[in-house]
């Protein structure tokens, strides 16, 4: 992990990004903006792998939570959140492409993961949509950093 990533553990992503959000009416709003609202004030160090899928898959706080999702698919290539395993790698995998524009040191470190994960991935018990899904995004990453 960078670090400037290691620095930042204990901060939140309103304080890190010094932008805050104003509260949303709870009885207007879906659960995923209210848990986006609240993942925002708590501290990184805390965050679960759920929290991680979340927030990424929203595209929120990516420059900080992608180099922490990294350090957790390198110990679990296929960690999950609360959907299926492999669900926090989809997300990476899925990540904008200038965010691997910004940060190209990290692409070498996701295709060493995508590169494990094709190999435990089908001895995994999963279904053929999400199989389908995880080697998508595998190949999508692969030609968006041109890896093919």
């Amino acid at each position: 992990m960078e670090a400037r990533v290691e620095k930042v553990l204990e901060q939140n992503l309103e304080t890190i990004e010094n932008s805050y959000w104003e509260t949303p009416y709870l009885d207007d709003t879906s659960y995923l903006v209210n848990t986006c609202h609240k993942l925002r004030k708590k501290k990184l160090i805390d965050f679960t792998i759920e929290d991680l899928r979340i927030m990424i898959g929203q595209n929120i706080g990516i420059d900080y939570l992608v180099p922490i999702a990294i350090e957790e698919l390198h110990r679990k290539p296929l960690a999950e959140g609360d959907f299926f395993r492999g669900d926090l790698a989809l997300n990476v995998l899925r990540v904008d492409e200038g965010f691997w524009q910004r940060y190209p040191n990290y692409i070498r470190d996701v295709n060493k993961i995508a590169k494990r994960i094709e190999k435990e991935l089908p001895k995994t018990f999963t279904t053929r949509s999400i199989l389908k899904s995880i080697m998508d995004a595998i190949k999508g990453f692969r030609e968006t950093n041109g890896l093919m």
